[in-house]
């Protein structure tokens, strides 16, 4: 009889035990992005929630993290990093569940909070070139998000911020970028008549000293 009630208490402790084994099975993982945007070296922090078939939280669970794409998203302990623009699929696995976000990597997710041009105003003549340099904040915003304008082409022109004067007058350089802009006052004017003189005058001996120059 003795023998008998112990085996039913085995078999009833083992039938206990494997429900709170099954409870304590992960039975659905989920994180808090399906989808995200970011730009190229930024990074984002995904949070994987793995709860048991009774709704209960599970922390310990071990989380195995993967990117379809490395080459436009990396992914570590949950970290992703956009690396170049293009679309990466983030899975995480928890036991046999697994939940998925689909990132973005793109130059327009970067917000750009600052610009500023290496010259505020420059004199130049009729045909100089000039180039300006614009810095951005943050630091790997691109340099192609900047746009060019010139608030009048017939005196200077400008692409990718290289001024190129064309007649003389005032002009302002803008560069743009998201909302941010800087401006360069440019002053264009003929080239100086004490140069023209100089050129004329050195133009003129050269023919004389050839003319002069006793035939062989």
């Amino acid at each position: 009889m003795l023998g008998s009630l112990v085996v039913v208490a085995l078999v009833v402790l083992i039938i206990v035990m494997a429900l709170q084994g099954g409870k304590s099975g992960v039975d659905s993982i989920t994180l808090d992005h399906e989808s995200a945007e970011i730009a190229p070296q930024d990074t984002l922090t995904l949070k994987a929630t793995v709860l048991d078939a009774s709704g209960q939280e599970l922390t310990d669970e071990t989380l195995t993290w993967s990117s379809s794409n490395a080459a436009v998203a990396t992914v570590k302990d949950g970290v992703v990093t956009g690396v170049t623009e293009g679309k990466a699929k983030i899975t995480v696995k928890a036991g046999k569940r697994s939940a998925d976000c689909t990132i973005t990597v793109t130059n327009d997710a970067i917000e750009v909070k600052s610009l500023k041009l290496d010259k505020d105003r420059a004199e130049m003549q009729i045909g100089d070139s000039l180039t300006l340099t614009a810095t951005m904040q943050p630091a790997n915003a691109p340099d192609d998000l900047v746009s060019w304008a010139s608030s009048d082409p017939n005196i200077a022109t400008v692409k990718k911020g290289i001024v190129v004067a064309t007649s003389s007058g005032s002009v302002t350089i803008t560069a743009s970028a998201g909302s941010c802009t800087a401006t360069c006052q440019i002053t264009v004017q003929a080239p100086s008549r004490v140069d023209s003189v100089t050129a004329e005058t050195a133009s003129a001996t050269l023919d004389r000293r050839r003319h002069e120059r006793p035939a062989p």
